[in-house]
């Protein structure tokens, strides 16, 4: 597949994902920032087709703009700093016995639920019905995570 295929490929592939509700509402709450999660998609898709994608392709795959190099880097930095912090926080947590194993479980099943809804959503036919399984499961969300 040519390069230039494969970056509108995935600028389709990015526009999809971050209109996704269940994105916009994890990334709404999450420490990341649009352009950061952009960044790190980008990266990934970069390492999933190796040479195919060079380093300056890369700058103008962003969804609004194309950047400069050090911006994305800058950016990159950033988002990898922000997991790295929100890591960190639950290893402290845990440390202090602020928050058990036993208390994590129900953010793995949601994690899964997440990963099965997706799989749903995109399967499914009816538009009404994907919608009542999203707001479903946002409920779920928001109650399962304290505020």
């Amino acid at each position: 597949m040519q390069v230039y295929d494969l970056t509108n490929v995935f600028k389709e592939h990015l526009k999809i994902t971050m209109s996704d509700p269940i994105v916009k509402i994890l990334l709404e709450n999450s420490c990341l920032t649009e352009a950061q999660l952009e960044t790190l998609l980008i990266d990934l898709y970069q390492k999933e087709n190796g040479d195919e994608i060079s380093q300056e392709m890369k700058l103008t795959l962003r969804r609004k703009t194309r950047v400069t190099r050090g911006a994305f880097n800058r950016t990159r930095r950033q988002a990898m700093g922000n997991i790295a912090k929100s890591i960190y926080t639950i290893l402290l947590l845990g440390y202090l016995g602020l928050m058990e194993t036993a208390q994590l479980e129900p953010f793995m099943e949601l994690s899964s639920k997440l990963r099965t809804l997706r799989d749903a959503v995109n399967a499914c036919e009816d538009e009404d019905l994907a919608r009542e399984l999203i707001g479903n499961l946002i409920t779920e969300i928001g109650e399962t995570i304290p505020r």
